[in-house]
């Protein structure tokens, strides 16, 4: 089924080529005629005007400036020039009406006769049509409701919110959909027009000083790369004497707060408040050249930074830039609102994408070996190993001791001064102001051997703590105190 996607993508850009091109020459060939025409024109209006004139003497009279006839300006040149649009335009429709026969020749094939409800057999819980019977579908409205959101989460997303009133009212689903966050999104779009349409960092910037109170590491990284690119704007913005000033007066106001965690990203991009402002390009070279290498052997983290330097001088040309950030920002401000900066409805098309083709494979080999699903609503297989990102946001872990399932993620918190002083809490710190902490009933690691179960499923085990107890996997020995909290971090 890749393969029929692929070759029916080359069949659309083949189209679409075609298609621009017949109807650039049919336009150039138009153009052409109405030139010719318009030059008869004045040609016809400037004979009307001699013969107006009843001196003889005056026979020769000029034409009006910028009417003069060419000799192409004649009944006859027009003529051939209407013969000539004519042959070609239809040449143009001939080549691109034999592409489309071509591509409906293509579409039309057996091998693309693939009917999803044979690939994919198991109910959808949609309460959709049509379907060979009826009852084939267990009738549930509120799924339906759920796509239907996800849908309008992925236009606001995508920054189509405009379209989401006039799609919530044809579902009659106004109700569904907090008016709050519809506010948040158009504010979201509006700041993300400003970064990567304007490249103006102050509404974002001022967005992230007002919710300050939830500052986290990634918010940090965030503020910081912003406050980084603004200044370089503002060095490169201006033409002006007062450019560095005005940089100068930027970094004295939000980088103190950086000193400390940044210092080294900081000290090569403030020296470029010294050098020369139309004659230190070479100077700047030089700082972008030594920060790479820095960047390369490890010392420094921030790539962003590097790339700022790299190309100081064209800002405003790299797009990717701007995009990066503002990506950075929606998953900030998505995370705000409790939602996932990606698209559900994106992620639920990739993974049919992916899967479709081992369905429609299965459910061929099961009508030629004549055989039935017994169980339809189970998956008759494994989904490969390489669709694991479909679970990546929901990590599940199965206590082999008690069969108790939960999703072990472990919740980042504000570090203490203690835990920064303790060489053994080290491992449990994720930024210079965070830790981890695991959630509760947590899962705890084996020193021993490594393996892992519940901390309530050992205590059981151990009877309070008093006797030993043996490894569910290879039976070796451990005491209560032998065993220690494991972390899981979602990627």
């Amino acid at each position: 089924m890749t393969v029929l996607v692929e070759n029916l993508r080359k069949e659309v850009d083949l189209l679409d080529t075609a298609g621009a091109s017949a109807f650039t020459s049919i336009a150039t060939e138009t153009s052409a005629l109405l030139e010719d025409l318009q030059e008869l024109e004045a040609s016809l209006e400037a004979e009307i005007e001699q013969s107006r004139n009843t001196d003889g003497k005056n026979a020769s009279t000029q034409l009006p400036s910028g009417k003069k006839a060419k000799v192409l300006a004649t009944p006859l040149a027009v003529e051939s020039s209407c013969s000539k649009w004519y042959t070609s335009s239809i040449s143009a429709l001939k080549r691109y009406n034999h592409q489309i026969s071509k591509y409906v020749k293509v579409v039309s094939s057996s091998k693309y006769r693939i009917d999803l409800d044979t690939a994919y057999t198991f109910p959808l819980m949609l309460d959709a049509y049509p379907t060979k019977e009826e009852g084939e579908l267990v009738s549930k409205t509120g799924n339906k409701r759920e796509l239907m959101k996800s849908i309008v989460m992925h236009l606001l997303k995508s920054g189509h919110g405009s379209a989401v009133s006039a799609l919530l009212a044809d579902c009659h689903m106004e109700n569904d959909v907090d008016r709050d966050m519809y506010q948040q999104f158009q504010q979201l779009n509006g700041i993300l027009d400003d970064i990567q349409v304007r490249h103006d960092l102050n509404s974002v910037i001022a967005w992230l000083e007002t919710h300050s109170e939830r500052r986290s590491a990634h918010m940090d990284e965030i503020s910081f790369e912003l406050h980084m690119l603004q200044f370089a704007l503002c060095l490169t913005g201006e033409k002006q004497a007062n450019a560095h000033m005005k940089a100068y007066v930027y970094a004295q106001k939000h980088f103190p707060r950086y000193f400390k965690t940044h210092a080294s990203e900081l000290a090569p991009v403030m020296t470029l408040l010294v050098d020369e402002q139309d004659g230190g390009s070479e100077f700047r070279r030089k700082v972008a050249a030594h920060f790479a290498h820095e960047a390369a052997s490890g010392k420094l983290k921030s790539k962003f930074v590097g790339d700022i330097l790299q190309h100081f001088e064209e800002l405003h040309s790299r797009p990717e830039l701007f995009a990066r950030v503002a990506h950075e920002f929606v998953a900030e401000f998505c995370s705000g609102m409790a939602l996932s900066s990606e698209s559900a409805l994106f992620e639920s098309m990739l993974a049919g994408f992916v899967n479709l083709p081992n369905f429609y494979k299965y459910s061929q080999l099961q009508r030629r070996l004549s055989r039935h699903d017994p169980a339809p609503q189970e998956l008759p297989f494994q989904l490969p190993d390489k669709n694991h990102f479909l679970f990546n946001h929901h990590p599940i872990f199965i206590c082999p001791v008690s069969k108790e399932q939960l999703v072990p993620l472990s919740v980042r918190v504000p570090a203490t001064d203690e835990d920064l002083r303790d060489r053994k809490r080290r491992a449990v710190l994720v930024s210079p102001t965070e830790k981890l902490v695991p959630m509760t009933n947590p899962v705890v690691v084996f020193d021993h051997c490594r393996h892992l179960a519940l901390k309530d499923s050992v205590r059981s085990l151990t009877k309070g703590g008093t006797e030993v107890f043996k490894c569910h996997y290879c039976y070796k020995k451990h005491k209560l105190s032998e065993v220690s909290d494991a972390y899981f971090i979602d990627l």
